[in-house]
């Protein structure tokens, strides 16, 4: 599957509008922000902003986008035919960018855990559940989940979130490279556990 090229314009104009919501959520809380204060720290006027966005909660998850971010990862797992080994070292690259991109936004994390805690874990949830299905879609294809699909993926996914916003909102003494290590190898235990029948 070939992923369409955004206009390098808007793509400036999308990246200048997340970092003017980033540092924005350093100075103030998220409910207090509103769509002009974002166009007024990016310099964009707001028809572009909606041009682009429905509403501030459309851009936090633009911000989260995990599949946006993981595109290449999840088209080289979409067209792995191999092994269950070889989708196992596609997914956990995948989950390596998600976890180690909230370990890069920690600050917005902590700052909007504190303020609006559900509004940061749903952001979260509802990213890190989207790549979760289309690993799940690809996996269940290949091979046999001793489980119910749908619940492998909610359990998965609540877990994850719940790590990544703990860690971010509490975990001051966790070094970076150790967190992202110790989740992938929790992560990868999981995944070659036996609930799948591999082969």
């Amino acid at each position: 599957m070939l992923i369409k090229k955004e206009d390098k314009r808007v793509t400036k104009t999308k990246r200048d509008l997340r970092n003017a919501l980033t540092g924005l959520l350093k100075v103030k809380p998220y409910s207090k922000i509103t769509v002009c204060d974002i166009c007024e720290e990016a310099v964009v006027n707001r028809m572009t902003f909606y041009k682009h966005y429905m509403d501030k909660n459309d851009l936090l998850y633009d911000m989260f986008d995990f599949a946006r971010l993981s595109a290449n990862e999840l088209d080289t797992l979409k067209n792995s035919e191999g092994k269950c080994e070889d989708i196992i070292n596609c997914i956990l690259p995948i989950l390596k960018q998600i976890v180690s991109e909230c370990v890069d936004k920690k600050g917005i994390i902590k700052s909007m855990y504190e303020n609006e805690s559900d509004v940061i874990g749903d952001v979260i949830y509802k990213s890190v559940h989207s790549i979760a299905v289309q690993i799940f879609s690809v996996y269940m294809a290949r091979y046999k989940c001793k489980y119910d699909e749908a619940l492998i993926c909610e359990f998965l996914t609540g877990g994850v979130t719940k790590v990544l916003t703990t860690y971010a909102s509490t975990k001051e003494d966790y070094p970076k490279d150790k967190f992202v290590s110790d989740v992938i190898n929790v992560c990868e235990i999981i995944i070659r556990s036996e609930i799948f029948d591999q082969e």
